[in-house]
């Protein structure tokens, strides 16, 4: 890691980050820490704005209008965090500065451009994760997506071509960026990091080996594509009755998809777990069979690469960046979105085969083994700081 200078970082688009900080955070923003002075903005649970110093790390909580997204857009936007950001630009002369596409990050973006004006002299580091653009059009009316997305293509591309640098956690979405800056220097490597899930010190409860257990963690949300799980499931008990299915998570489509689950006659093969700590989620992962994920968009999901350590095989659909982690036929198998049929012939096809699984999952270790430190919270420090002083060389040289 470059040490010549203590690089001053504000990450300018709030992040959703409990308080107290969970142990993988404080340890990320210790070991950052250690190497920069780390600023980083987050989503109030209140309306109150706080201050919180943690060791080397400044926290600014912003006040939000949780339930209500317009009022977010139109009041908590411009008239709270723009003016705040602002004010930190100015005042707190930062040398790196880190936004994602999109609303959150404009005025650092405006900022950038007009920098002689203001007085200002950052590197900005745009990051984005999985579809940015498409996630947020699901909920949009048919009426209005199309405008609305030509106005997201339009943020992305004036946040885009502001960069100084780009950063991405897989190639798929460091493609879609540079559809809008293509010239822009890049970086890639992921935000997992998998300490808690490659310690496999804990006892798993003993598999029946006539219970086939499907497993999926997630948001209970449309995008995830839980209702296809169902309905595949669904077909699956018509001549195979010995699987389960325990889904791990909340979300706005709970009630909805307990509900179908009743409705098709397979409640009883299903455990809506709710939500679960990671120590929790890995012990279901260890006496489960696969994990399954549905997806109808997707990054580089998090809950596969977990899986893969502990030694799962994994179905998902073949959306984002997914095919960079489940290679169709070694590790899990690939199927198209909204398929249902391929779903359960996935299933239905390890559910019958033991010995696969047991060959898949350890093609998932294997996997994992060979990424090195890739998927490590020292890594994923170590690219991260690296990855700033470079951004920061680009704008300023050897000043």
């Amino acid at each position: 890691m470059p040490v010549s200078k203590r690089l001053k970082v504000l990450w300018a688009s709030p992040e959703r980050i409990p308080f107290p900080l969970d142990v993988s955070m404080s340890t990320k923003y210790e070991l950052l820490g250690r190497h920069i002075e780390p600023h980083v903005l987050v989503w109030s649970d209140d309306y109150r704005p706080k201050v919180r110093q943690l060791k080397e790390t400044r926290f600014y909580l912003v006040p939000q209008f949780r339930r209500f997204r317009l009022l977010q857009i139109m009041l908590a936007y411009p008239f709270i965090l723009y003016p705040f950001v602002f004010w930190l630009l100015i005042s707190k002369r930062f040398d790196v500065v880190l936004i994602r596409p999109g609303l959150q990050g404009i005025i650092c973006a405006l900022v950038k451009r007009f920098s002689l004006l203001f007085g200002t002299r950052f590197s900005l580091l745009v990051e984005a994760f999985g579809d940015w653009i498409e996630v947020p059009l699901v909920s949009t009316g048919k009426r209005f997506k199309w405008l609305n997305r030509r106005f997201l293509e339009a943020l992305s591309r004036f946040s885009l071509t502001s960069a100084d640098m780009l950063r991405a956690e897989s190639v798929s979405t460091m493609d879609k960026m540079r559809q809008f800056a293509s010239q822009k220097p890049y970086a890639i490597f992921p935000r997992v990091h998998l300490e808690l899930f490659l310690d496999l010190n804990v006892e798993p409860t003993s598999k029946d080996n006539n219970i086939f257990t499907a497993l999926y963690v997630g948001e209970l949300i449309k995008l995830k594509g839980v209702n296809y799980l169902l309905a595949a499931l669904q077909g699956i008990h018509r001549e195979y009755s010995q699987v389960r299915l325990t889904i791990i998570g909340d979300g706005d489509c709970r009630a909805e998809l307990s509900w179908m689950a009743k409705d098709m006659g397979i409640a009883e093969y299903v455990d809506f777990a709710g939500f679960l700590k990671p120590e929790a989620v890995k012990e279901h992962m260890l006496k489960s069979d696969v994990l399954v994920l549905p997806s109808l968009t997707e990054g580089l999901p998090r809950v596969i690469i977990e899986a893969m350590a502990v030694g799962l095989p994994v179905i998902a659909t073949d959306v984002g960046s997914v095919k960079e982690l489940v290679k169709n036929g070694e590790n899990g198998f690939l199927v198209r979105p909204r398929d249902v049929e391929a779903l359960t012939k996935a299933l239905l096809r390890l559910g019958s085969n033991r010995e696969q699984v047991r060959k898949m999952g350890l093609r998932s270790k294997q996997l994992i083994q060979e990424a090195g430190d890739l998927y490590t919270m020292a890594g994923y420090a170590r690219r991260y700081v690296d990855t700033l002083h470079e951004a920061y060389q680009i704008k300023h040289g050897d000043d």
